[in-house]
This record gives C-alpha cells, structure tokens and sequence, in this order.
C-alpha cells in the first residue's frame, strides 16, 4: 500500500509543476532575456518580442498541458487501485515518461509557434 501511495504521488509530480511552472512563466515572465529563468531557446532569445511571445505562449500551454496531464494521471490512478503495488508502480512508471514525452514535445510547439509569427531574424510576420 506504501509502494502504492508513493508511486501515484511520483505520477503527480511532472503534471503539478508543469502547470505550476506554466503559471509562473506565462503571468511573470522574466523582463529581460536571461539564461536563468523561463522559456531558453535560440529562437526565443531573439529579441523581446520573441522572448514575451516564448513566454506567454509556452507558459499558457503548460498549463493546459500539466491540468490535462493531471486529469489523465488521477484517471488512471483512479481505474489501477486495488491492483498489485508492481501493476501500480509500472503503471505509475509508464505515466511519468509520457508526461516527460509530453513536456519536450511541447518545446517542438513553441518553437513551430514561434517560425509561424516571426522571421529568422525575430521580426514579426504581422507587420509583413
């Protein structure tokens, strides 16, 4: 029953601070481009406005991502209780890495998001 509990909190953890993670990048984005805090690529570090656009965009789809992630999780969760603790584990465990494929699939997004509204130099496709 420990093995249980402790496994399904570990399947929280990744959707939690996804959105978490989102919430505090999409509503307090850092002010300046930085290599500490929030959405880091290539693309996003630009300009400012690659960098704002990174950072809401990406910060509003964790948190749609990590709620939808939660939802899923304690779905499973949910239909797995009362199995052994190794069905519970594996499953717990198969979880995990599909949120983690979940959120690196999310940088592709943001990066696709980010060619779509603006050029190879930051510039905005708006003002074209």
């Amino acid at each position: 029953m420990i093995l249980q509990i402790t496994a399904i909190a570990g399947a929280l953890v990744v959707p939690v601070l996804m959105a978490l993670s989102g919430l505090l990048v999409w509503k307090f984005p850092a002010k300046n481009i930085n290599v500490a805090y929030g959405y880091r690529t290539k693309r996003s570090m630009k300009n400012m406005d690659t960098w704002m656009f990174a950072q809401e965009y990406t910060g509003r789809l964790w948190v749609k991502l990590g709620c939808g992630l939660l939802a899923l999780t304690l779905a499973v969760c949910f239909c797995v209780r009362g199995y052994s603790d190794d069905n519970v584990a594996t499953t717990c465990v198969i979880m995990v890495g599909a949120q983690i494929a979940v959120m690196v699939l999310s940088t592709f997004i943001t990066e696709h998001a980010l060619k779509l509204n603006f050029d190879e130099d930051g510039k905005s496709r708006q003002c074209e």
